[in-house]
């Protein structure tokens, strides 16, 4: 698992929270212990709402056979168990054989 972008920009936004007791005054430390909080809080409800791996199924559609020198197409579909909506973005790893596709996002 890894954090998402917006989680990443929550937590830069820290340092502003950090500063606040040192340059406006140390009576506003709990602003930062309250951020602090609502961080661990976040990422902690990204966890738990996460789709699990069982809801989570993969069909790949590929040629039988392809012959030297020939071309083919390979679908992946990625199929979430879920009644929400679901963000992902999947990035493939390729052999230096195959010919490199743009990341996939979905909803």
């Amino acid at each position: 698992m890894r954090p998402t972008r917006l989680g990443i920009v929550l937590t830069g936004l820290g340092f502003v929270f950090a500063l606040l007791p040192a340059l406006a005054g140390e009576k506003l430390w709990t602003f930062w212990l309250v951020f602090c909080g609502l961080i661990v809080l976040a990422y902690g409800l990204d966890f738990v709402l996460r789709p699990r791996r069982r809801h989570v199924t993969a069909t790949l559609e590929a040629p039988d056979v392809l012959y030297i020198g020939e071309t083919g197409e390979a679908t992946l579909t990625l199929s979430f168990r879920s009644e929400n909506s679901q963000r992902f973005e999947a990035a493939i790893d390729l052999s230096e054989t195959l010919e490199l596709q743009p990341v996939a996002r979905g909803i």
